[in-house]
């Protein structure tokens, strides 16, 4: 398995063509069939059906392209890195499979400004791994979503969510500029997922 394998696969599952994914890395079309056959004999999963050259994902193929996608980033960081002789520290943070869905990327952005010299690497698995990691003192630090159980590491709790409520213009509630929990109970408010209120 090669960066060759990561750039098809990460260009068929733009163009889900194989031809239009051969003119874009300037390959053949037998090349770049044969180069996605091959990667999915690596990982040992049928990621495409085939109708007429066109190219179906599975479900595990998106799945798939989130790692791809990061192993061709650090593949880019790497060429720059040598291109301008710069040295960067690099931080390792295990996170659970929920953290990548929650984090935006402004928070790597403004951790690159305000660390220019250090480059994060996120690793994804599970709550149980990701335990068993950060206490064998594999990983120095961690971003998980559950509670974690665990008297001998230093924690801090961290809050990125926001939810939106909207009330009449007439309502003690309007000019608050924060609503939480306890004034959401006493409103009669129900936060849902971040996404919506809805009156009880």
């Amino acid at each position: 398995m090669n960066k060759r394998h990561f750039e098809c696969f990460a260009a068929a599952m733009n163009t889900l063509s194989v031809k239009r994914t051969a003119e874009q890395l300037h390959m053949t079309s037998q090349a770049v069939s044969k180069t996605i056959i091959e990667f999915e004999k690596e990982l040992g999963e049928k990621l495409f059906e085939r109708a007429h050259g066109r190219l179906i994902p599975e479900k595990k193929a998106y799945y798939v392209l989130r790692h791809v996608e990061k192993i061709l980033s650090e593949y880019e960081l790497l060429g720059n890195i040598s291109k301008t002789g710069a040295r960067k520290k690099q931080l390792f943070f295990i996170t659970t499979f929920e953290i990548l869905l929650l984090l935006r990327s402004d928070f790597i952005i403004e951790f690159q400004k305000k660390y220019p010299d250090i480059v994060i690497t996120l690793i994804e698995t599970s709550d149980k791994d990701a335990m068993r990691r950060i206490e064998a003192g594999e990983i120095e630090a961690g971003i998980l979503t559950g509670p974690v159980q665990s008297s001998g590491l230093e924690k801090k709790y961290l809050f990125r969510r926001k939810f939106c409520s909207v009330v009449s213009r007439k309502s003690k509630y309007a000019q608050l500029e924060y609503m939480n929990d306890a004034v959401a109970r006493e409103a009669k408010i129900a936060l849902c997922g971040g996404k919506s209120c809805l009156p009880l």
